[in-house]
């Protein structure tokens, strides 16, 4: 991937700096000149959002201004945001409303929401008690968001809330039990948010499951039931609140592992109850499985996309890095030892949370839908991803299902 910071490169001599009320402008020192227009994009810069979390402004004794870091106390003449700051596009320009890559691989989702302020945005993330999920929690709080954490342990996510709450004492984390292996602990997960009356600006469905063989409360494989099924029927009893909450995003997180299985899915004819949720043991192997389930991610982001981006809600799925340690491999020992030799190589729980908190928060992909995004920019998912049968297909099945649990699901399709 080419590197997307190399037209910001400033020539030799020159300098950005900015002024009182976040304008950049940019000092070359050789001719003793400034200009509003960077030397060599010819764009504008301006800062957004507040200072960074820690940070605050301060003026020394000579009248200078200074920014001092009351954390690590770290004293600044330039203003933290700088590093962050936004491009402002002509609008005549066609690329006016399009994102421009900013981050990659090694940022960290605080780097990714330095300068946002996300109060009075309301955040709802399932398992959200550890790992990515908890990471993703932690830092939107940081940046005021509102944060629901939807999960099946109760006890830890309390705990994990302790934790964003020590951090940050202003913090608003809720705790709402939801169990995705149950469609009715799904269910009486959104009556009990809806009855909250909370708006919902962002929807992340982040919780999975990989292990061995095992069938759900209602009777379906494992992987498809927490990551893919549980996760749809959420969306769709939240769908109506996420509508009138607008401009709105859900976030979905998928992985890599949808490109390698044993039996691709290659067509819409692939896609059958007996394939994407076995009922029986039998040739079973979990990571084909949780592959499996993480294309059905895809799939049915890019369906629920289509249909409701005209609503002014985006979706997008996420690939948050491969082998991450989490608790994704505490049912297998084998591949928490794998995990384990792979740590060194592998992205922070930090760098593991940009992707997902670009997609959520980023104001530049406020109305990007319909995308893959890894290591912080767009991605291609496998070929079948586009295919739009194969979407219909999953999601004509992922109805039908859902509709054996709840026939009320069929009058809201209707009806959307």
């Amino acid at each position: 991937m080419a590197d997307s910071d190399s037209d910001d490169e400033l020539p030799g001599g020159w300098e950005e700096r900015t002024t009182p009320n976040g304008r950049v402008y940019y000092a070359n020192h050789a001719e003793r000149s400034t200009q509003w227009t960077h030397p060599r994009t010819g764009k504008t810069k301006q800062l957004v959002g507040n200072l960074p979390e820690g940070w605050q402004r301060n003026t020394l004794d000579d009248g200078r201004v200074c920014f001092v870091n009351d954390v690590t106390s770290q004293v600044s003449l330039t203003d933290p945001r700088l590093a962050f700051a936004v491009e402002q596009a002509s609008p005549s320009s066609s690329n006016a409303n399009q994102p421009r890559q900013r981050f990659d691989a090694s940022s960290k989702a605080l780097q990714v929401l330095s300068g946002e302020d996300l109060t009075g945005k309301t955040v709802l993330i399932t398992g959200a008690n550890s790992g990515i999920g908890f990471e993703t929690a932690r830092s939107l709080a940081a940046h005021n968001a509102h944060i629901v954490m939807a999960c099946r342990n109760i006890s830890a996510a309390e705990r994990a809330k302790l934790r964003i709450e020590e951090e940050k004492h202003s913090a608003e984390v809720d705790v709402i039990l939801c169990d995705l292996a149950s469609l009715a602990s799904v269910r009486q997960c959104a009556r009990t948010f809806l009855t909250k009356g909370w708006s919902l600006d962002v929807l992340i469905l982040n919780a999975a499951y990989m292990g061995p063989f095992e069938l759900s409360e209602d009777g379906y494989e494992m992987s498809f039931a927490v990551n893919h099924l549980g996760h749809a029927y959420l969306t769709r009893l939240l769908l109506d609140r996420l509508k009138a909450s607008a401009p709105a995003r859900v976030v979905i997180l998928s992985s890599e592992s949808h490109r390698f299985l044993l039996s691709p899915i290659n067509s819409a004819d692939d896609i059958t109850t007996s394939r994407l949720s076995p009922s029986h043991a039998k040739d079973y192997w979990f990571m084909d499985a949780y592959g499996t389930s993480k294309l059905c991610n895809l799939l049915y982001a890019l369906a629920l996309n289509r249909r409701i981006i005209g609503d002014r809600v985006v979706v997008n799925a996420v690939h948050p890095g491969n082998m991450v340690v989490t608790n994704l491999a505490r049912r297998s020992c084998a591949l928490r030892c794998l995990f384990q030799l792979a740590r060194p190589f592998t992205k922070t729980m930090q760098q593991a949370a940009a992707s997902v908190v670009l997609a959520a928060a980023a104001v530049d992909f406020a109305t990007v839908g319909g995308q893959y995004i890894n290591n912080c920019w767009f991605s291609k998912p496998s070929p079948i991803c586009f295919d739009l049968s194969a979407q219909e297909k999953l999601w004509t099945l992922t109805e039908a299902l859902l509709a054996q649990f709840d026939p009320d699901i069929i009058h809201q399709s209707s009806s959307s």
